[in-house]
């Protein structure tokens, strides 16, 4: 089962993390991206896979290099596994 407070400091990491790419700003693609990823008790992932496109290849990619091969936090103690897989929804939205 996953905590609570790991999903927070996940979600936490992906947004101090994720990078909006200049070519996708300078056209004006904006859309959430559906993924999906497996992670290792100590915090890397193994697996990303985007579920729902947000109509942006630009977005779908930089959303699939943010998660590749690395290091989100660590499972608490509490939490029970070896790994885990979850799904988010990562916006991109340009401001006004």
């Amino acid at each position: 089962m996953q905590s609570s407070s790991w999903l927070r400091a996940v979600g936490t990491w992906l947004e101090e993390h994720k990078f909006y790419p200049d070519l996708a700003r300078q056209r004006g693609e904006q859309g959430t991206v559906i993924v999906r990823f497996t992670v290792a008790r100590s915090g890397r992932v193994l697996t990303v896979n985007v579920v729902r496109s947000s109509g942006s290849g630009i977005l779908d990619r930089s959303t699939e290099r943010l998660l590749r091969d690395t290091d989100l936090p660590p499972f608490p103690p509490t939490m029970e596994g070896h790994e885990t897989t979850v799904t988010f929804a990562i916006r991109y939205m340009l401001e006004p």
